[in-house]
Order: structure tokens, then C-alpha cells, then sequence
């Protein structure tokens, strides 16, 4: 009898962590919709574990709607890497202290720039290209689109960075997501298109005949 309800007891306690994750992952998914203007709602994963390079294992795949290049985020709906492989089943997402990868950034002041990873837990680097200005100590850099939903945070600066000429080469500054641990899920968010994407000069129909364009009369 004691076994059994040690058995009981040891269910509904997995019951309720079960609850609690799904209402965790429930209230991400709200705060990040509120956040975002989404035509897609995100996917919500779990993460099984870390690749042999501290990538991501993620628990749902291209049957999910998970597709390589979608933006991932923490529990915190902090941008922490990328999807860059994905079977139907899951996912393999690295993430944004790896050196291969690199996200533009701007500031409120209109600072704009691009951060990469340096493999080391809590450092990012930046390199501002446009628009170099004195960087205040604290300065907030947030990702500025470019197929990322704009305005997620990425990283602060906790020195002031002064320009060399026009740019701000390899200045240090510290993400906000925790790389030191594992998050329990992750939500994974469409790839936004980009502004002019599918802009480009139009193909004439087949079978139109173009406009001739009319000579000047003097020349």
C-alpha cells in the first residue's frame, strides 16, 4: 500500500511541474505576441539537451512548422541564436555567443551596427558600420529587422564606447540572455521578410508588347 501511494504522490507532483511548464510556456507566448506583430504564432519547444559544439537541441521540427533561419528565444523572450539545422521531428538552433553568428543592431539614439559572437558565455562584440556615435554607458542594443522582428533585445553596453573615426571597432558588450544554463523551452518565431526583399524591376508579361518610347522631336 505504501508503495502505491508513493507512486501516487510521485504522479501528481509530475503532474503539477507538467502544469506549471505548460502555464509558463502559455504566459511567454501571450507576452511575446504582445510584444510583436506577428502574422504566425510562434512555436513553443522544449529543449532536450546541447549539441557537441553548445548548440541547442529542440524538440520539434519541420512537421511543427520549424524552418532553418527562424529567430529563437528564451523563457524570457530574449533572442538567444537561430535554427540552423532541422529534421521533421527537431531542431538544432545555435546560439548568438557562437563566432559564426552575427545580428544587426540599433539603438534609441539611431546607432545602428552589427553584433557577433566570441564563443565565450556573457560577450558580444559589435561592430558599428553606420552612424557612429558616442555609445553612453548602459545603451541598450536591440535587433533593427533585417528578417528578425525589430525591437528585441540583444545585449548593453557597461562601458562607454567611443567611436575610432567613424567606427566602433570590437567593443565588448553583455547579453541579456543567461548562456550559462539551458532553457527549459524555447519560442521559436517566423522569418520576417525584409523591407524591398521582392522589389526589383518587373519582367514584362509574356505576349505584351512593350511601350515604344517616343524619340525626342529634335533629336
Amino acid at each position: 500500500v505504501l508503495v502505491r501511494e508513493n507512486e501516487e504522490f510521485r504522479a501528481r507532483i509530475q503532474e503539477v511541474s507538467r502544469l506549471e511548464l505548460e502555464n509558463e510556456q502559455l504566459r511567454a507566448l501571450l507576452d511575446l505576441e504582445s510584444q510583436l506583430e506577428l502574422e504566425t504564432i510562434p512555436i513553443v519547444a522544449d529543449v532536450t539537451g546541447a549539441t557537441e559544439d553548445g548548440g541547442l537541441l529542440i524538440a520539434k521540427g519541420t512537421a511543427d512548422g520549424v524552418v532553418i533561419g527562424m529567430p529563437v528565444l528564451n523563457e524570457s523572450q530574449l533572442l538567444i541564436g537561430r535554427v540552423v539545422q532541422a529534421t521533421e521531428q527537431q531542431a538544432v538552433a545555435e546560439l548568438l555567443i557562437d563566432a559564426t553568428d552575427a545580428v544587426v543592431v540599433d539603438t534609441p539614439e539611431g546607432v545602428t551596427g552589427v553584433v557577433t559572437g566570441t564563443g565565450r558565455v556573457g560577450e558580444l562584440r559589435l561592430s558599428v558600420e553606420f552612424g557612429a556615435l558616442y555609445v553612453p554607458e548602459g545603451t541598450v542594443f536591440t535587433t533593427a529587422g533585417f528578417g528578425l522582428p525589430r525591437g528585441l533585445q540583444v545585449g548593453f553596453a557597461e562601458e562607454e564606447l567611443v567611436p575610432l573615426g567613424d567606427t566602433i571597432i570590437d567593443a565588448r558588450i553583455t547579453p541579456f540572455a543567461d548562456f550559462s544554463r539551458l532553457p527549459r523551452f524555447v519560442l521559436i518565431v517566423p522569418i520576417l521578410e525584409r523591407p524591398g526583399d521582392d522589389l526589383g524591376p518587373e519582367e514584362p508579361v509574356e505576349g505584351e508588347e512593350e511601350t515604344p518610347v517616343e524619340e525626342d522631336a529634335d533629336g
